[in-house]
This record gives structure tokens, sequence and C-alpha cells, in this order.
């Protein structure tokens, strides 16, 4: 598999984890919700629609309310069995009328209603008739006359030249209590009253209706009225009930009612589109705000893996840097983090590895000088060697045992010099090149010099660099014991110690005070240099701290309990073979 970024990662576990989920949840609830809504809208229409039913026959109720309170007043029986012989007992006949007519107009039907009574001597009242169309039709009163008191209803439509508009009435033979004829009373209500009941209830301009009845269809739209009834012939029945209708590629929903009095049927229709109107239109804005509101998510989410991976891109660009061989580049990530916290510890080891592949640098440079150094030097030692290995036979020849001695520990320090080509060496083979060291110093000053050796026998085995210990028992003599000119001790001792190997020299000199201690330690802490005071030591001083550290190196301090010298050196603890493996590595 190919590299994948951590931003990419980041982006997948978002999209997956987060995202999907999210979206499907939401796109499940808005279904959910929304067939919800659409099956509470389904109901709320059918509610309207009920509700204006209810509404047209509470309307058809008062008219019959109206005309029963007509018929039943005993005060207009009274009127209609009592003949009107003069024109004062017709004018209070008709003023007695005209106070029942305001009765139930104020109380019941409106002031559009028209009111007509007539008795069966042919006289008529009337309330809200204009002038000259107060008869009342001979067909009207046979079918009043047919039903023989029970009411009549019929509907009228608007006349030709509009002169007058169309009517629902409704008539009924008026009785007195032995069921003898008294007249006929007739109600007529404009059917744009009842008609309008059908569109004005619903909360949509778009709902309409029609009224079915035996003379016919009486609607708004008579166009429409008209194509959803022949569509509802074929599964027409009588009752409450619903239908869909497809009309001009509009799907309506149609709700038939049937009126109880008198035998008539309310037909309703309202198009799929409006009642859902207000619905897809929230639907509309849900999706906008959802995919607004997903837009704003993926962005934020973009960002905020861009954030999170932009310290990891940086530790990757620094990385490649180091890869093709850059030591000298920092990351430059300043979070709070584990990324902000692995960020510097990578610094802190690009500036540790700098260091010390400088020091390796300088190190190796060092050993080929040296190398150089020595070749070039070797000519004269080994001519001195072997003039003074004449010298010593000659020597033991003339048996001469004291420069014999002499010139065999001479022989052992140039052969050290000269032979051996490695670095380190046994702690042992050292303390042997300084024990020829201090014969030669023997015969040079004296028995005046006392040295004791207090040597942990651990440390024989440890490795040193060669020539570290010889330095530090020649400084004695040169700035110790000898320049006071006095009997005085040297003291060589090891210490072991947690991994750590410790080489002291003390004497028992002059001493030297804490500002010259002070200035010695400032003067091994400078550069090398092939010249000057001290070089002895400042040069084991500077070989140490290049194999083994800054840590190592040579140390002066006063004895706190008798206020001698002590030089000491630190090394870590290093066996042959831990030597050998790593020459081999």
């Amino acid at each position: 598999m190919g590299f994948i970024s951590f931003h990419n990662k980041l982006l997948a576990a978002f999209l997956f984890l987060i995202l999907f989920p999210t979206i499907g949840t939401v796109y499940y609830s808005y279904h959910e919700f929304n067939d919800l809504l659409r099956k509470q809208v389904e109901l709320d229409a059918a509610n309207q629609l009920e509700q204006v039913n209810f509404n047209f026959e509470r309307q058809l109720k008062v008219i019959t309310s109206t005309m029963n309170s007509i018929a039943l007043d005993p005060n207009v029986k009274t009127l209609l069995e009592t003949p009107q012989m003069t024109e004062r007992d017709q004018l209070n006949a008709a003023q007695q009328m005209d106070k029942k007519f305001l009765e139930v107009t104020t109380t019941l039907l409106d002031d559009t209603a028209q009111i007509i009574v007539q008795d069966r001597n042919m006289h008529i009242y009337t309330y809200g008739i204009p002038n000259g169309s107060r008869d009342v039709r001979e067909q009207l009163i046979d079918q009043i006359t047919a039903k023989n008191g029970y009411m009549v209803w019929s509907i009228q439509s608007q006349t030709a030249d509009n002169s007058e508009s169309g009517f629902i009435t409704v008539g009924k033979l008026l009785k007195d209590e032995n069921l003898s004829d008294l007249g006929v009373a007739v109600i007529r209500l404009p059917t744009d009253e009842l008609l309008e009941i059908l569109g004005r209830q619903g909360s949509s301009s778009e709902q309409t209706g029609f009224l079915l009845s035996e003379d016919g269809i009486w609607g708004t739209d008579l166009e429409l009225n008209k194509a959803i009834y022949e569509q509802l012939k074929s599964s027409w029945s009588a009752g409450n009930n619903t239908y869909e209708i497809n009309w001009n590629g509009e799907l309506y929903l149609v709700s038939t009612y049937s009126l109880s009095i008198p035998s008539w049927h309310v037909v309703q229709m309202i198009p799929y589109t409006e009642m859902y109107r207000k619905v897809n239109q929230m639907t509309r804005w849900t999706v906008l705000v959802l995919s607004l509101a997903m837009t704003i998510f993926i962005v934020l989410i973009i960002g905020f893996s861009s954030m999170l991976s932009k310290p990891i891109r940086e530790l990757r660009r620094v990385m490649r840097q180091v890869e093709s061989g850059r030591l000298d580049v920092s990351c430059e990530v300043k979070s709070r983090d584990e990324i902000g916290l692995l960020s510097r510890s990578m610094n802190s080891m690009l500036m540790r590895l700098k260091s010390h592949i400088e020091n390796e640098v300088i190190l190796n440079k060092q050993k080929e000088q040296a190398k150089l150094e020595a070749l070039q030097s070797q000519i004269t030692p080994h001519f001195l060697y072997n003039t003074m290995n004449t010298i010593k036979w000659m020597s033991v020849m003339s048996g001469t045992k004291d420069i014999t001695e002499m010139l065999m520990s001479l022989g052992h320090l140039l052969n050290m010099s000269i032979h051996r080509g490695q670095e380190i060496i046994k702690f042992e083979e050292e303390l042997e090149n300084v024990r020829s060291f201090l014969t030669i110093q023997r015969y040079r000053f004296g028995e005046s010099i006392k040295v004791r050796e207090k040597i942990n026998p651990g440390s024989l085995a440890c490795m040193v660099p060669k020539l570290s210990l010889q330095p530090l028992v020649e400084n004695v003599y040169q700035h110790g014991i000898f320049s006071g000119r006095g009997e005085g001790e040297m003291i060589i001792r090891t210490k072991l110690a947690s991994g750590i190997l410790l080489i002291e020299v003390e004497d028992s000199g002059q001493g030297l005070s804490q500002e010259r201690i002070d200035e010695i330690h400032k003067l091994l802490k400078q550069p090398a240099s092939a010249h000057g005071p001290r070089i002895g030591l400042k040069n084991v001083h500077n070989r140490i701290q290049l194999m083994h550290g800054a840590d190592c190196g040579i140390q002066l301090q006063k004895n706190k309990g008798n206020g001698h010298t002590v030089v000491s050196i630190k090394l870590p603890v290093h066996k042959e073979e831990m030597v050998d493996e790593d020459r081999r590595d």
C-alpha cells in the first residue's frame, strides 16, 4: 500500500465516523418527520373540509329553523286565519308580519335573505323583496302543496340578464292545529352566500367546491366542477367519502358529504400541491439549511484536520532534510502537546548528533595528524633505541648494574612510545610504564621521593589511554615535591565505583592554592596547543574528553584532611573484551 498522509487519514476518520453517520441520521429523521408532517397536513385538510361541510349544513339548518319559527308562530297563524277586510286590518297585519320578519332576520338570518308569506286569500307579506318580484311562482307553490307540509328545497340559477342572482329557496305549506291550509311561506337566500362557504373556509385560495342537487351542479367554477363530477360518476356512492382525482395533470383530494336536509351533496376539492405547499416550502428551507450546515461542517473538518496535521508535516519536512545529510535544521513546532514535545526532542537530538559528529571529525583529524607525526618521528627513536640496546649490552658486559637497570627502564619507555600502535592499553601496562619512569627518576633524584601504590586489583584489567598516568607523575616531580627540594611522598591509587575508574596521584609537596587550581582548570578547557605550560596534563585531558566525552578528564583538588594536592583521572570502566567488540562494530 502506498503512502497515506496523516491529514488524509484524519479526513477519512471524520467522514466515516462523524459525517456519514450524521448525514444518515439526519436523512432518516428528516424523512420520518416529513412523512409525519404530511400525514398531519392530510389530517388537517380533512378536518378543514369537514368543518366546511359542517358550516354549510349549519347554514341550511338556520334556514330550516327560520322556516319553523315562522310556521309555528301563533301570531302568524292568527293573521293568516283572520280575513283582512279593511285597509286598516291589512296595515295592522302587515306591521305584525314585518315585526316577525325582523325578529327572524335579526336572530337567525342576515339581511340578504328574502322572506315571502302568502295566505289562502292571496295576500302577500314580504321581506327583502324588490318591487316587481313579489309573487311566488306557481310551479313552486304546486311543489309546496304536493309536499303537504314538508319543506321543499330548490336552487334557482342567475337570470340571463343578471338582474337577479341565483337563490337557494325553501318553501313550506303553513297549516293550523286542524291541519287546514293557511298559506305558503318561502325563504330565499342568495347562492353566493352558501357557495362562498365552500371557497372561503379553507386555508388556500385554490380550495373550491360545488353543490350537487336534483336541479344540477352549483359552484363557483362550473367547468372544473363538472369535470370533477364526470370522473366521480363511476365511483360515486352515497355518504361521506374521499377520492383522489387527476384533472389536467393536477392531483386533487376530493371530499363528498351528504346533507341530511335536504338530500343534497357537498363536494370539495383541494390540489395536493396546494395542500403540501407549506410542507414543500419548509422542506426546501430545511434542505438548504442542512446543505449549508454540512458545507460549513466539511470546511471546519478540513481546516481542523489541516491544523492538526501541520506540525506532523513540519516534522516530516525536517526529517527529509536530515535524511539528505543536513543536521543544521530545526523543527519549528511550538505546540504544547505530544507533537511539540517530539519536535523539541528531535531538535535536541540533532544538536547532540551534530556535536558528536563534529567531535568525531576533530578526533579523526588529530589521530591522522598523530599518525603522521609518529611516522615522521619514528626514525630518530628507533635509532636511539637501537643505540641504547648496544650501550645496555656493553654495560652488562662491563658489570655496571645501575647503569644497566637505568638503560633497561629507558628502553622500556622508548619501546612503549615506538611499538605500541593502539591508543588504549591495560592499566597494568600503563602502571609498568610509570614504574620504569620512576626507576629513572630514582637514579636522578635519589631516595628522597617515596612512592606508594594503593591499587585496586580490579583496575589492572581496565583499559586506559596510553601515556595518561606518566604525565601526572612527571608533573609531581616538576611542580610538586621536587620544587620544594625536600623529602616527600607520592601516592598512586585507583578506585572503582558505579562503572567509573578513578586514578589519583597525590603528593605531599608544598601544594597549590585554590586560585592556581582554578587557573589550571581554565587552562585545561582552552583549545589544544603544542606549546605552553602543563602541556602534558592538557594533552592527556583533551585526549580523554575526545574519547569519552566532557564528563571525563583530569581534575585537580586539595585533600581537605592534609592539604596535599590530588590530581585525578576520571574514566569509564572498559575491559579489553569490550574494546575488541567496539572495534569489530
